[in-house]
């Protein structure tokens, strides 16, 4: 949802459909390779290796699916990806503070 908001500001479509299938077009690797890799743990190379091709995928699904112009990509991109890393941040740390496996010590 923040993704597609933020779209008309780098003069992209704002559309939730359009997003969420350019999150999950470009998530897709990152599952594949979660799977191949929990076979053995020396496969562990192919999830680094998936993230690489996901954040390509990602930067060119920007102009394809969001059609937002190419000198406002880098920026798109790179907002795009710091608001999912804080997004997927606070929900691991949710979850691991209700589950209680994760303790906070001050």
């Amino acid at each position: 949802w923040m993704i597609a908001a933020m779209a008309p500001r780098f003069k992209g479509v704002s559309s939730l459909d359009e997003t969420v299938a350019l999150i999950a077009f470009s998530y897709t690797p990152v599952y594949l390779a979660s799977i191949i890799s929990s076979l053995h743990p020396s496969l562990q190379i192919f999830n680094l290796a998936a993230m690489v091709y996901m954040l390509f995928l990602f930067f060119k699904g920007t102009a394809g699916i969001i059609r937002v112009p190419a000198y406002k990509q880098m920026g798109f991109t790179i907002t795009s990806i710091i608001i999912l890393f804080a997004v997927r941040l606070v929900i691991s740390l949710l979850l691991a503070t209700l589950i209680g496996g994760f303790r906070v010590v001050m």
